[in-house]
């Protein structure tokens, strides 16, 4: 999977239904697909997850690391 199929699954399997926000969908949907990179986001300035939109720089991280190997789906 390469990161635009990844953000084509997000955009397209949010439910939009106010239960929960974008970033959440974002980070869970990411944790999924590649726990490696994931891992590396969560709990920095990046991660997205208590927020509505998901910033250019989180996506520009997150697409930096999707070929980095030491993001390589390792669930810590």
């Amino acid at each position: 999977m390469t990161y635009e199929d990844f953000e084509r699954l997000v955009q397209s399997s949010f439910p939009n239904d106010g239960n929960i926000r974008y970033g959440q969908h974002w980070f869970n949907t990411l944790y999924s697909v590649r726990p490696g990179v994931a891992n590396l986001i969560r709990g920095t300035l990046h991660d997205p997850f208590h927020r509505e939109k998901v910033s250019e720089q989180t996506q520009g991280y997150a697409r930096a690391l999707w070929s980095d190997l030491r993001a390589h789906d390792t669930v810590n």
